[in-house]
């Protein structure tokens, strides 16, 4: 097993010391590649190396458990999971990561909910993969795709809100939706057929420049 697993796997078993190991492998890592991907002024939000640990451990410790993976991927999610929480603005997506990892649903765009505990345990394996599926997504789509879900799936809001917030008209906060949804499913299913490698690289290849990216 790779010993970016085997370390995951300890500390999921509640060796606290495998937590540390993988920080102590990864971090300096992911650090150089989030600063030469930032642009100048983002990379003045990257004060310390807390708030990169913070990021990290906050998904380790309350996101989704991963299946086996190796140290290359890991650290591919790691940026990703890193530059969001300093990209996102505001706290909206913090926000919302909490409360998905408390509620795990996503409104009407999946329906994914707790499991109740006398379920049948095929039944809880397969929710606790859609979970970990949705999840591992929402970190990989793209900001505004991930805001526009976060408005209206998780928040509630009506398309004319979510216009408001974006700045656009109604009719292209319903287009914006509707495309955050269908890469959100394209997600999932590389998730599912391919794993993490899979979906990692599919988002690279449909990436768009980010229009609020801070030029370099």
């Amino acid at each position: 097993m790779d010993p970016t697993s085997q370390l995951l796997q300890r500390w999921r078993g509640g060796d606290e010391q495998g937590l540390h190991e993988v920080l102590a492998l990864h971090l300096p890592a992911v650090l150089t590649i989030v600063r030469s991907q930032l642009g100048r002024g983002l990379r003045q939000k990257l004060e310390s190396d807390d708030i990169a640990q913070d990021a990290i451990v906050e998904f380790l410790r309350y996101g989704p458990t991963m299946p086996p993976i190796d140290a290359a991927h890991f650290r591919a999610l790691l940026v990703r999971i890193v530059c969001n929480t300093i990209c996102d603005r505001s706290k909206w997506f913090q926000a919302a990561r909490r409360r998905m990892d408390r509620e795990r649903t996503l409104g009407s765009t999946s329906r994914v909910t707790i499991p109740a505990a006398d379920l049948d345990p095929a039944v809880l394996a397969e929710r606790a993969d859609l979970t970990m599926r949705l999840r591992l997504s929402l970190e990989l789509l793209p900001e505004r795709d991930r805001r526009v879900l976060v408005l209206r799936d998780w928040q509630g809001l009506s398309f004319a809100e979510v216009a408001h917030d974006l700045g656009v008209g109604e009719e292209a906060a319903r287009g914006a939706w509707r495309r955050a949804v269908a890469r959100l499913r394209g997600l999932m299913a590389d998730l599912r057929t391919g794993g993490l490698p899979a979906a990692l690289a599919a988002e690279t290849d449909a990436a768009e420049p980010d229009a609020d990216a801070d030029p370099a």
